[in-house]
């Protein structure tokens, strides 16, 4: 029994003393992340720190300026003759940080330190906030600091119904909350963020709800800026409505980015969509559409070069032009040079897909767009330079029932089919436009270039007539 006292007593006393020999490495820690913070990014600048410790909990205010070396310069960032005003007065904020010392963090388990964050506003500011919304912290944000130094950052929104614009519109939403997970050095990153609803209803009527609102993702640092990430945002219902009582609802609304490296090279795809439509927007498609897909790969895309352009765009905000040099200049020429550079590794831009889809079917189109053995005079010449080495192919697709259902398409592609523009494919209308060595060719005929010399151009399609309005 006495063994167990004395065990227990030992314990508390840890317990006791740990705190303060786990702040001051708490506090160091939360310095460093301050300084990856801005290293990472260089719109912000600290300008100040006021450090208060404590032996359980520990305080620190910081104090942010916005794009600071930019404000300083002088007005127009040139020099001239006529008497030029004070440098501008970069924006700050300050945020207040709550640091908890480990290694017991009460309900976010063990661990280093919690940091609470919010920004330190005016109190006519904060009051203001109450009196509109309930409360002067909207959101809160929390990140726990690991034993090993690795985050999560924590944003949290209560549920609330608030009233805008003098009580006309009623604006709502569901809790929000979204946790990011990072290591010290900013190498890797994970988000998860939902929000299950947000809404708005004014009084004439007008409004819209958005159900189901999700991202998540990873990223891994390839080198410097450049990272290997897989992401994902959308919603599962959409619906807006006008005054005059107009609407259109959509769901399974997506956008994701992906990478694939594949020695010094990149591949990136971007998936933007969604699933059924309905409203007057979509009704050239008779009120109805079920899918719409824009899918884009950039493909062989030269990761050390992709690396430079984000390091030389990062240090734009910190090094503001010299006086006598434009500030448009002084950024874009050594960006373009990076840009122009990523030409000579054969880049391709892949159409993988673009199409609608209704009850008739899909219209779609396809094909890939590449840049072929450029080289430094080409570079030089510029814009004309690269067209000589461009070469794209790419397929038009659409069934015939897709565009019987749309008024005076059907009559309109039979036009085309007259002129070689498109080709009828039993109950398809196709069309293949391909583009290499400054020549331009649909279905295989070579065509002039629009644009260049006369010519008659294709027939028009027609301007659809609305159909009735479809009952919701």
């Amino acid at each position: 029994m006495r063994r167990l006292v004395i065990a227990l007593v030992i314990l508390a006393l840890l317990l006791v003393a740990a705190p303060w020999g786990i702040g001051k490495i708490a506090g160091q820690n939360v310095d460093r992340g301050l300084d990856r913070l801005v290293a990472e990014a260089p719109w912000l600048s600290i300008v100040e720190r006021r450090y208060t410790p404590g032996w359980f909990r520990s305080s620190q205010d910081v104090t942010f300026e916005v794009l600071g070396p930019w404000f300083r310069q002088p007005p127009g960032g040139v020099e001239t003759d006529e008497p030029q005003g004070p440098p501008s007065q970069p924006p700050s904020f300050t945020v207040r940080n709550e640091i908890l010392h480990g290694p017991v963090l009460w309900f976010s388990g063990l661990g280093l330190a919690r940091v609470n964050s919010r920004l330190d506003l005016p109190p006519d500011w904060r009051q203001r906030l109450i009196e509109s919304i309930g409360t002067d912290e909207p959101l809160r944000v929390s990140t726990r600091i690991g034993f090993f130094g690795g985050r999560t950052t924590t944003f949290t929104a209560e549920k609330r119904t608030i009233e805008i614009e003098g009580g006309k519109t009623e604006l709502s939403w569901d809790d929000f909350e979204a946790s990011v997970s990072y290591t010290d050095d900013f190498d890797s990153f994970e988000l998860d963020a939902r929000w299950p609803r947000v809404a708005s209803q004014g009084s004439d009527g007008a409004g819209g709800r958005i159900e189901g609102l999700f991202a998540d993702g990873t990223s891994e640092r390839i080198e410097g800026d450049l990272y290997d990430t897989d992401f994902a945002a959308g919603f599962a219902k959409l619906k807006f409505v006008d005054a005059a009582g107009k609407s259109v609802d959509m769901e399974d609304g997506e956008y994701r980015l992906t990478t694939d490296r594949d020695g010094d090279f990149l591949s990136l795809a971007a998936r933007i969509g969604s699933g059924a439509m309905k409203g007057e927007s979509v009704q050239v498609f008779g009120g109805a559409v079920e899918s719409v897909h824009y899918d884009f790969t950039a493909r062989r895309l030269h990761a050390p070069t992709l690396a430079k352009i984000l390091r030389l765009m990062k240090e734009s905000y910190t090094k503001p032009p010299p006086p006598g040099i434009i500030a448009e200049t002084a950024n874009s020429v050594p960006i373009k040079a990076q840009v122009m550079e990523l030409f000579k590794h054969d880049p391709e831009l892949a159409i993988d897909r673009i199409s609608i889809a209704t009850r008739a079917g899909e219209a779609t189109i396809k094909g890939v767009m590449r840049a072929r053995q450029v080289r430094e005079e080409d570079l030089a010449a510029g814009g004309l330079g690269l067209l000589a080495r461009l070469e794209a192919d790419l397929k038009l697709e659409a069934p015939v029932k897709f565009l019987d259902a749309i008024q005076g398409a059907t009559p309109w592609a039979e036009q085309l089919v007259a002129t070689g523009l498109l080709e009828r494919a039993g109950d398809r209308f196709v069309s293949r436009l391909e583009y290499g060595n400054g020549e331009f060719k649909i279905n295989g005929k070579v065509q002039q270039i629009p644009g260049v010399g006369v010519g008659a151009p294709p027939p028009q399609p027609p301007v659809p007539t609305p159909a009735p309005k479809p009952e919701l």
